[in-house]
């Protein structure tokens, strides 16, 4: 689809009306882009098009003048008499500040305050140059007609004529058999034409009548009857249509139209129409006041033919601000059924999508302490996960933390506190507040630093219907009796140290190396936690940052025991001109001194004394060139566990190659290789293969072409890809015709390149 405009608290102020007939040229500008079209802004969409504006004088560059700024007249001869008339002949030039108009001749009649030109007339002002044969003017009312009128937008690269250009007055224009592109001279691929337009610059709108575009001199589009903005202010009307086929839903056409209700509330209705499926209407309206920014987006689906029935999907969104610096938020998502994202949506992520939340919040942030309460449900829309996995709902989930120095001793006290109502059909169900005081300190310089932390955690839960079958579908271990209450509290108390040491390398090259050792020590004594339940906890991934935290769940409900020191080494290479790392290598290992008793489960301890040898590099030779690699490597299987590496190849936008790598060791292995190139400097290839090794299967290709000119690009693309959890392929065609400056006709292949080819876009990656 295409962009639609931004919702502002204000429309924009209309252009200041001038006392001078040259006003009408500038207002020209605005006119020249069509409603129904919305402009995407590109770094270099002109790279292919002759050199493109010319250049401009200084003194045309600036806030267009007043009825008050004084008229300069150069000419070769001047005649007339005295408040009659005035003649002027040969290379006339009139200047009226930013203003510049020449002409072979001008003739003027002070009393009546008329004027005629003629004979090879341009006028030059900012961004926009104008040239005729003849033209003549009233400046008393500000009005003129102009025959003949061709005129440049310098700064948009776009061109155009009009028959007859009339001036009726400061807030009326008429143009008769207009034509306007972005096409470079004796070029005309694509051309937007219009017999009559009517512009009301008061309002801000116009209205064209017999407009049609063209591409090639085959027309596609045709409307009697137009309506669009002439400036910034946001105007109702359709935007190019969206159009495809795919093997799952036939041929499909989307027809965007947006509403501009009021100045800070809009609307984009789209009908979809898939042939194998019916008619969709995808609906999002937005709004925004002084405090308040919100959307609510609403999809229906009736009687899908394939699923046979009706389809919808729900948004809703909210964020407001009130007094005290507090804030309420809503996020509520619905659908109709859990194949509908399978079914209707083709992004990247919908086969990951398992659960929608619906959540409120209330949340407050001061200089010395951050509230938040949320009350959480879900829908879960994955038909596999089984009814003691459901997550909870959290009716509320409150938290506050502070964080406060202690005078100047570089220590400060910090304190998380959090309350959470877990419940859930059929299951254990419970009242969980959970304390996590502690102090913290940072002293060193550049070349050292040592962090100590002390502290404790404290968790409370009062359980509700505490049976033995909702204790054993919590994750808890069954115990004579139903207590009620259970209580759990220790100590934590870590140590972060390290050093930085640096030395220059390889002079002449201007580098320089860190070596930069770690010590992280953590101590947190066993507590018997296998009569606890676990409502939102789980065990992280191993990574190199897991070395220096002071737990290997996140969640509350397990605090794992440990006394253990994280053993770290990194050396950086680094551009001592820009400081930029050219090369990074990290390697660390956590050694245990004691056995880990506490798991999710009811498994025995962990008594290995080493972790896995965790490491990762980073290559950045240049700014076009980005490799990556992370390996987890078991030292008593004497295996990899995990790894994954990646390389980029991106010396600038839209020119990407990328190949990537992951492993888990019995779980996935896959390859992924992505690139955008251009064959010629017309033509750019592009593609995606990402293969399942594991399963030798291909989870989604697909390729394309894009030929470029200087004012117009088609690209086309064919996918295959898998789309849902049972393996089902669907295999696709996306085509796109962008006419620069203007928009696009088809699916947004742009967007789909966006998404699905890293660096492929403007956007930086890092």
């Amino acid at each position: 689809m295409q962009p639609r405009p931004k919702p502002d608290r204000h429309c924009p102020e209309p252009p200041p009306a001038s006392a001078s007939w040259l006003l009408l040229l500038v207002l020209l500008l605005p006119a020249t882009t069509p409603a129904m079209t919305l402009e995407r802004e590109e770094p270099q969409p002109w790279r292919l098009c002759p050199a493109w504006p010319p250049e401009r004088p200084p003194e045309t560059i600036g806030p267009p003048p007043t009825a008050e700024t004084p008229v300069d007249i150069e000419a070769d001869e001047m005649d007339g008499v005295l408040e009659e008339y005035f003649v002027y002949r040969g290379d006339v030039i009139l200047r009226q500040g930013t203003r510049q108009l020449r002409a072979e001749e001008l003739l003027y009649l002070p009393q009546t305050q008329e004027a005629r030109v003629r004979g090879d007339v341009s006028f030059l002002q900012n961004d926009l140059a104008f040239s005729g044969v003849e033209a003549s003017f009233d400046l008393g009312n500000d009005s003129g007609v102009f025959d003949q009128a061709g005129f440049r937008l310098l700064d948009r690269h776009a061109r155009g004529e009009a028959g007859q250009l009339v001036r009726q007055d400061e807030n009326t224009t008429l143009l008769e058999d207009l034509f306007y592109t972005t096409c470079p001279d004796d070029n005309r691929d694509w051309a937007l034409n219009a017999r009559r337009m009517h512009m009301d610059h008061d309002s801000g709108r116009g209205v064209a009548r017999h407009l049609w575009l063209e591409f090639k001199g085959v027309p596609f589009f045709y409307s009697p009857w137009l309506s669009f903005p002439l400036d910034d202010r946001r105007k109702s009307g359709f935007l190019f249509p969206d159009f495809g086929r795919s093997e799952r839903h036939g041929t499909e056409i989307a027809l965007p139209f947006y509403w501009n209700i009021h100045p800070q509330l809009d609307s984009l209705l789209t009908p979809h129409h898939r042939s194998e499926r019916g008619t969709q209407l995808y609906t999002e309206t937005r709004y925004l006041t002084r405090s308040t920014r919100g959307s609510l987006q609403a999809d229906y689906l009736p009687d899908d033919s394939v699923f046979g029935d009706d389809r919808y999907y729900l948004q809703y969104r909210q964020s407001t601000r009130l007094p005290a610096n507090w804030r309420v938020a809503a996020n509520i998502q619905r659908v109709s059924d859990t194949e509908y994202f399978l079914d209707l949506d083709d992004s990247p992520g919908a086969r990951s999508r398992t659960h929608l939340p619906q959540s409120l919040t209330i949340s407050q942030n001061t200089d010395w302490y951050r509230f938040q309460s949320r009350f959480r449900i879900f829908q879960t829309i994955d038909d596999a996960i089984e009814d003691s996995r459901l997550p909870y709902r959290e009716l509320p989930d409150m938290r506050l933390d502070s964080d406060l120095p202690i005078g100047g001793s570089g220590f400060h006290a910090e304190l998380g506190n959090r309350f959470t109502r877990f419940e859930r059909a059929d299951s254990l169900e419970a009242d969980r507040l959970h304390l996590h005081p502690r102090i913290t300190g940072r002293f060193g310089t550049p070349g050292w630093f040592v962090q100590p932390s002390i502290g404790g955690q404290y968790t409370r839960y009062d359980l509700n219907n505490p049976t033995a079958e909702t204790r054993r579908n919590s994750g808890a271990e069954l115990e004579p009796g139903e207590d009620r209450t259970l209580t759990r509290s220790a100590p934590v108390f870590s140590l972060d140290s390290g050093l930085i040491l640096e030395r220059p390398f390889a002079d002449s090259l201007h580098l320089r190396q860190t070596l930069e050792p770690r010590l992280f020590y953590l101590y947190v004594p066993y507590r018997d936690q296998s009569a606890f339940p676990r409502f939102d906890t789980r065990e992280m991934d191993f990574t190199f940052a897991s070395l220096f935290m002071e737990d290997r769940f996140i969640g509350p409900d397990r605090l794992g025991d440990a006394n253990q020191v994280g053993v770290a080494l990194t050396s950086r290479v680094l551009d001592s001109r820009s400081g930029r790392s050219l090369l990074t290598g990290s390697l660390g290992q956590i050694h245990h001194f004691d056995d880990r008793e506490v798991g999710l489960g009811s498994g025995d301890p962990v008594t290995t004394q080493r972790s896995e040898l965790v490491g990762e590099v980073q290559l950045a030779p240049t700014e076009a060139f980005s490799a990556r690699t992370t390996v987890l490597w078991d030292p008593e299987d004497r295996q990899t566990q995990r790894s994954a590496i990646q390389f980029q190849y991106r010396p600038e936008a839209r020119k990407v190659l990328n190949l990537g790598y992951r492993n888990r060791r019995d779980r996935l292995d896959q390859v992924d290789f992505s690139f955008a190139w251009p064959i010629t400097d017309r033509i750019r290839a592009f593609g995606r293969w990402n293969h399942s090794l594991q399963d030798d299967e291909t989870l989604e290709r697909f390729g394309g072409l894009e030929y470029e000119s200087c004012c117009w690009a088609l690209r086309f693309t064919t996918r295959r890809h898998i789309y849902n959890r049972d393996g089902d392929v669907d295999r696709s065609f996306m085509i796109q015709l962008e006419l620069k400056g203007l928009g696009g006709v088809g699916q947004t292949v742009d967007d789909f390149l966006d998404e699905s080819i890293m660096g492929y876009g403007y956007r930086d990656y890092d």
